[in-house]
C-alpha cells in the first residue's frame, strides 16, 4: 500500500500533472504497478506495453511510460527494458524476501536479509552481554605502574598487526547492446541526449517476431535511398526513427515475381464475325 505522503510528493504531483488524471486514477496505476514488481519478484518490468499492462493504464499508448519515466518512478536500461525505482527500498518485508531470494536485489541490501519478523520473538532489540575478560598475570610479568604502557603477557612489547586490505571487487563491463548502437549508428543520434527514444524503438523490434538483428537495421541504412526514395529527394541521406519503426520490413520483403506479358488474346465470336464480314466486303469492292 503506497504511504500516505505520496499524494504530496513532488514526483507524484508531476505524474499527476503530465496525465491529466485525478488522484485516485494515478494511485491506482502506481499501486497496479508496483503489486507487479512484488509479486515476480524482480524490479524489471519489459517494455513500454508491458510497462502501461501492469499499471492497467487505458488511456493512449506510450503516454503513462512517458510520464512514468520523467517522473521518476521507473528507469530505462541500456537494454531497452524499463525497470520501478528503487523497487526494494520502498518495498514490503515479504517482496524483499523475494528479491534477495531471487538475487534481483541490490548487492548492498542482499547480505541483510533478516527483519524483525524473521526473528525470534522478544529478541528484536537484544543485544549480546559484553564479554567478561579477567586480568592475569604471568610470573615473570612486571606490575603495571601508573604511567607504564599496557605490554602483553611476558612484559614484552609487540609491534601492532598489519592491517589487512581487502582488494577491492572489480566491477564488470556491462555487455553492449548491439541493437541500440545498431539504430544509434544509422540515425547518427547522440545518445546521450536521445538515449529513451532510441531504446524505446530498439525494445520494440527486439519483442517483434522474429526480433530483429543488429545486421538488419544496418542492412536498413545502407538501402534507405532505395526503400524511403522520399528522404535523399529531400536531402537527407539517413532515416528518422519514425521511418524505422514503419519501414524496417520491407529489408525482408521477397522482390515481386516478373509480370506476366500476354502474347494475345483469342478473338472473341462476335470480333471473328466482323473481321470476316470486312474481309469479304472488301473482296466485293
Amino acid at each position: 500500500m503506497a504511504k500516505p505522503e505520496l499524494r504530496d510528493h513532488r514526483k507524484f504531483l508531476k505524474l499527476k500533472r503530465l496525465l491529466g488524471a485525478p488522484t485516485p486514477h494515478v494511485m491506482g496505476y502506481l499501486e497496479c504497478l508496483w503489486l507487479r514488481g512484488y509479486q515476480t519478484g524482480s524490479p524489471i518490468i519489459g517494455d513500454s506495453l508491458d510497462v502501461e499492462s501492469a499499471a492497467e493504464y487505458p488511456g493512449e499508448i506510450g503516454t503513462f511510460t512517458k510520464a512514468a519515466l520523467d517522473a521518476g518512478f521507473i528507469d530505462l536500461g541500456e537494454d531497452g527494458r524499463y525497470s520501478i525505482h528503487d523497487l526494494f527500498e520502498h518495498a514490503p518485508s515479504y517482496a524483499k524476501k523475494r528479491m534477495s531470494r531471487r538475487g534481483t536485489a541490490p548487492k548492498s541490501s542482499r547480505a541483510d536479509t533478516k527483519t524483525p519478523e524473521t526473528l525470534p520473538r522478544g529478541s528484536e532489540n537484544a543485544e549480546k552481554p559484553p564479554a567478561r575478560h579477567t586480568k592475569t598475570r604471568t610470573k615473570n610479568q612486571e606490575p603495571r605502574t601508573k604511567n607504564s604502557p599496557p605490554t602483553p603477557s611476558g612484559g614484552v612489547e609487540s609491534e601492532p598487526a598489519p592491517e589487512v586490505v581487502a582488494p577491492a571487487e572489480e566491477k564488470q563491463p556491462r555487455p553492449r547492446n548491439l541493437l541500440f548502437d545498431a539504430v544509434a549508428e544509422i540515425t547518427a543520434m547522440d545518445v546521450s541526449m536521445n538515449g529513451t527514444k532510441i531504446g524505446t524503438l530498439t525494445a520494440r523490434l527486439k519483442d517483434a517476431e522474429p526480433p530483429y538483428t543488429p545486421e538488419e537495421v544496418l542492412e536498413f541504412g545502407k538501402r534507405f535511398g532505395e526503400i524511403c526514395p522520399w528522404g535523399p529527394q529531400s536531402g537527407r541521406m539517413r532515416p528518422t526513427l519514425n521511418e524505422i519503426r514503419e519501414h524496417i520490413g520491407k529489408v525482408r520483403a521477397k522482390p515481386p515475381p516478373a509480370a506476366m506479358v500476354p502474347h494475345g488474346k483469342a478473338p472473341t465470336r462476335g470480333q471473328a464475325e466482323l473481321d470476316f464480314a470486312s474481309k469479304m466486303a472488301r473482296d466485293v469492292l
